[in-house]
């Protein structure tokens, strides 16, 4: 999201309210769209169906089966195809885009839809339902893509004005088929609001890269080469989810035989409280992803330019303080507006009309969310190091810590649920801030030790040179110069 934050932070810093609102509205629709149009959709479908008298239950626990699960399946794919663009752009091969996206898209809304048509077919709904349930687990598959490729992109107002479009006439369109179609035609309107986000953002993808081929499917390699990335992405979200869904087939009930489980208080308080990390989000990629990564070039310019060692040192070290600083400085904005949240949790709680059990659930998640965007922050600065295994370990101990105090929980009481996300992304942010900074210290070691030694060659006669020895040339300050013949009796 580098490519896209520093023109967001050129508005930002004009010095202008009109600067400042416009840089921080984009950033925070291009960095947590999906989410703001999920939880903004959410209020206002549920208000109209309550208005109707209208079943919220089944309708409000479909979308969160969808985001939950798609997020989890779909970050490995999301992560390998950035992982593979970041390459074609370093290379300036900006024909790959168009292509990577149409691909990795027919495979992922393929494998989608077929799972979720399998899944909803097992819920007793009927057959319109299940297909429109599995189209959108497909389309939102596709949203969570997509953002995989619009850090590159310029026309940054067309994909902020895709979650707006997108959140407008999910609302609308729920709204009025409901009125005639009854559950499929609310969650019919949340395909449509879906669809509309995903066809103004390959419009702005269109108006950005040419496009040489139809399909492109040479990041499916990546799989091979950075098998720990893929796995790390999927590890992640299923640590955050895991907090949630152990409470469904545990103490939960089923929504909808036979597969359709919930735990209903904590199910919508947990969208609420991820809500909450989005000052931290922005301010993230806006501020602190720009400057970590002009820190970044700077080393790696400092190693491609020969610089001598004390250079790339002090590089290195400017490097590390500057991400240190960051990182504090975001822990400190997210303590602010978690302990604001958690101080307003009343007036929250009468806003969005909560039981007195989802306030504290609410106030639960909120304090996992704080951890969990540190975390987040963290395996971030990995990727851009390659440190692929180190963030699949820290997914790996945050998933396992979330699972271990979740369960706790269900022992310790109702009021406990949803700690397990604050005490899972705690450890695991513990392990990575460790792995990360352990990494960063070797950092010069690790840069040139890492590269690929000369390329293997079978003997050949000519390979000798007239001395004896092997090889025909050196280099001597940075000069080709031929190896001298020795006759015999010289010295050398």
């Amino acid at each position: 999201m580098a490519g896209i934050g520093f023109q967001l932070r050129r508005f930002t810093q004009e010095g202008t309210l009109r600067g400042f609102l416009k840089g921080y509205y984009n950033a925070a629709l291009v960095a947590a769209g999906p989410w703001v149009l999920t939880v903004i959709s959410l209020i206002a479908i549920g208000y109209l169906m309550r208005q109707q008298a209208a079943r919220t239950d089944l309708f409000l626990e479909t979308i969160i089966y969808i985001y939950a699960f798609s997020l989890i399946t779909t970050a490995p794919f999301q992560l390998i195809v950035t992982r593979y663009l970041a390459d074609q752009l370093d290379a300036q091969k900006l024909t790959a885009h168009i292509p990577s996206f149409l691909s990795v898209g027919l495979i992922s809304g393929l494998f989608h839809y077929v799972v979720g048509f399998i899944f909803f077919a097992q819920v007793e709904v009927s057959w319109i339902y299940a297909m429109v349930s599995a189209s959108l687990f497909a389309m939102v598959s596709l949203v969570w893509l997509l953002l995989a490729f619009v850090g590159a992109v310029r026309a940054f107002h067309l994909v902020a004005t895709s979650f707006t479009a997108g959140t407008i006439t999910s609302i609308l369109t729920a709204y009025f088929l409901g009125l005639y179609l009854n559950d499929v035609g609310y969650i019919l309107g949340m395909l449509v609001g879906n669809s509309v986000i995903v066809v103004i953002g390959l419009t702005a993808l269109a108006r950005e890269f040419d496009s040489a081929v139809s399909f492109n499917f040479e990041w499916v390699g990546f799989f091979k080469k950075a098998p720990s990335l893929a796995i790390a992405g999927g590890v992640y979200y299923a640590a955050i989810w895991s907090s949630i869904m152990i409470y469904w087939f545990t103490v939960g009930d089923p929504v909808q035989p036979h597969v359709l489980y919930a735990y209903e208080p904590l199910d919508l308080a947990s969208f609420y409280a991820q809500m909450t990390i989005l000052p931290a989000v922005i301010i993230f990629y806006v501020h602190n992803e720009t400057g970590f990564y002009e820190d970044y070039r700077g080393f790696y310019n400092a190693v491609m330019a020969k610089k001598n060692l004390a250079i790339i040192e002090r590089q290195k070290d400017i490097l590390k303080e500057n991400l240190k600083d960051a990182l504090v400085n975001l822990t400190l904005i997210q303590a602010v507006v978690t302990f604001t949240t958690v101080c307003f949790a009343r007036p929250i709680q009468q806003a969005l009309e909560m039981s007195d059990l989802e306030r504290q659930l609410f106030v639960n998640m909120t304090l996992g969310a704080f951890p969990q965007a540190i975390l987040l922050f963290v395996m971030v600065i990995m990727f851009y190091f390659q440190l692929y295994p180190e963030s699949a370990v820290t997914a790996g101990v945050a998933w396992v810590g979330c699972l271990l105090v979740g369960g706790w929980t269900i022992f310790a009481g109702e009021n406990t649920y949803g700690l397990g996300l604050l005490g899972g992304t705690l450890l695991g942010l513990v392990v990575g801030f460790y792995l990360l900074f352990n990494r960063i210290d070797r950092l010069e070691y690790r840069t040139f030790s890492s590269q690929p030694m000369a390329e293997e060659r079978e003997f050949e006669p000519r390979m000798l040179a007239a001395n004896g020895g092997f090889g025909t040339y050196y280099i001597r300050n940075g000069v080709k110069q031929e190896v001298p013949i020795i006759n015999k009796g010289e010295k050398e």
